[in-house]
């Protein structure tokens, strides 16, 4: 996929590049992996800012501004995002009873950004327009997966689909960013007025942890549907290495459905977690 083209406003378009290759492996009918890739790469992401309604909707000072204007600083100005993602699928059935199932992905991301923007005009020359800069660089690293061993039996009249699972998510977010005010902008002539401050620039990098295990017992007997569930996840995140927070959490569910030949079916069910804090 590719998109290549220019914006209402001066200075800007917008350009992306995508690939979603795809390969399936299957020596039987038991078995099956999947293998999936998503590459992103977007140059140039568009207009971020915004114009003032005074100004554009009505005149100001006497004028109206351009459909293009552009209130930004077009050699400073930018928005790229780099991503990539990787999965897999993996599935087989080791005979009528037991089986396996597990999924994972493996996500990464890029963003570089950089904007002037108007914060309205200015009060003593109503021909200049009040900027403010933001830039940020921020990366996302995540990891998860979700494995599954499933029986399907039966214990007289019951039919059973018990499923035990475990599944990890592992994520890690770097960010620098800087913000401060900048020059103004001639509305008019569209000359920058002062000059370009300096930035100074603050960094954070946060993780997250997410463990969990859980078992679940499906059940029918006749049209009586009973599903049965409990699951256990520990979650810690951590901000910078200061501020560490760990969450243990135990849930369970019950669920009880009678399916009538006409296609209704009642049901009730109960759910309860209780969370712990470390």
């Amino acid at each position: 996929m590719t998109r290549n083209s220019d914006t209402q406003y001066d200075h800007t378009r917008e350009e992306k590049y995508a690939l979603m290759p795809q390969l399936m492996w299957q020596p039987d009918e038991d078995t099956h992996l999947i293998l999936k890739a998503y590459l992103q790469k977007d140059p140039s992401g568009g207009y971020h800012g915004s114009v003032l309604g005074d100004g554009s909707l009505s005149e100001h000072n006497g004028y109206k501004l351009s459909n293009g204007f552009y209130e930004g600083n077009s050699s400073l100005d930018q928005f790229k995002r780099r991503e990539h993602i990787y999965s897999y699928d993996f599935a087989h059935r080791f005979n009528d009873v037991w089986s396996f199932s597990s999924t994972g992905s493996y996500s990464h991301s890029n963003v570089d950004l950089d904007q002037v923007y108007q914060i309205g005009w200015d009060a003593v020359n109503p021909d200049l327009l009040n900027r403010y800069y933001s830039d940020e660089r921020s990366s996302l690293a995540g990891w998860a997966t979700d494995n599954r061993l499933q029986a399907e039996f039966a214990t007289g009249k019951v039919e059973h689909r018990v499923t035990i699972g475990a599944e990890y998510h592992r994520y890690k977010s770097e960010i620098s960013s800087a913000a401060d005010s900048a020059s103004q902008l001639n509305a008019v002539t569209g000359e920058q007025v002062g000059a370009i401050p300096a930035y100074s620039w603050s960094d954070e990098t946060r993780r997250y942890y997410q463990t969990g295990l859980y078992l679940q017992d499906e059940m029918k007997l006749d049209r009586w549907h009973l599903d049965l569930s409990g699951r256990y996840d520990r979650i810690v995140a951590n901000n910078s290495g200061n501020d560490r927070r760990q969450d243990d959490h135990i849930s369970g569910r019950a669920a009880l459905l009678y399916a009538f030949d006409n296609g209704i079916s009642p049901y009730v069910s109960w759910a309860r977690r209780s969370p712990q804090r470390h």
